[in-house]
């Protein structure tokens, strides 16, 4: 599994996150559900507003998703993810997600989310805890 993928947050004083993340690990399936876990290592160029953490780093870490779909129209997937930086234990990034998502009609679908993410290494005076429920609406015509 690798993964790229690019942040800016301006609120957490995060000016720009590039983090290149590859790992293997397993799946497993059984009818309508999947699991895999994946142990693995990113690649990571950032600057968060503090010198001695701006620059190259390298987290090991995990990534964890669990998918099952039920009743024909409605799927519930989860995923969580943490690592650490190799040098600075007191580096690291945890995430979590989870979705229930379905069609009500053939027409009419519907989404309930909750993201929590934490990053422990941000600018003084920054909340280090992000988390968000979501809840969407989808209409086809």
């Amino acid at each position: 599994m690798s993964h790229l993928q690019g942040l800016r947050d301006t609120i957490a004083h995060i000016e720009y996150e590039v983090e290149l993340i590859a790992g293997a690990g397993g799946r497993w399936s059984h009818k309508q559900a999947e699991f895999r876990i994946v142990p693995g290592i990113a690649l990571i160029s950032h600057d968060k507003d503090i010198d001695s953490e701006n620059g190259f780093n390298t987290n090991i870490g995990i990534y964890q998703d669990f998918r099952v779909t039920f009743a024909k129209a409605w799927q519930f997937t989860q995923y969580f993810s943490g690592s650490h930086d190799v040098k600075d234990s007191d580096d690291y990034v945890l995430a979590f997600d989870t979705r229930l998502t379905g069609a009500i009609t053939k027409r009419l679908g519907l989404q309930l989310q909750y993201h929590y993410d934490y990053e422990s290494l941000l600018l003084a005076g920054t909340e280090p805890n992000y988390s968000k429920i979501v809840t969407g609406l989808q209409i086809t015509f």
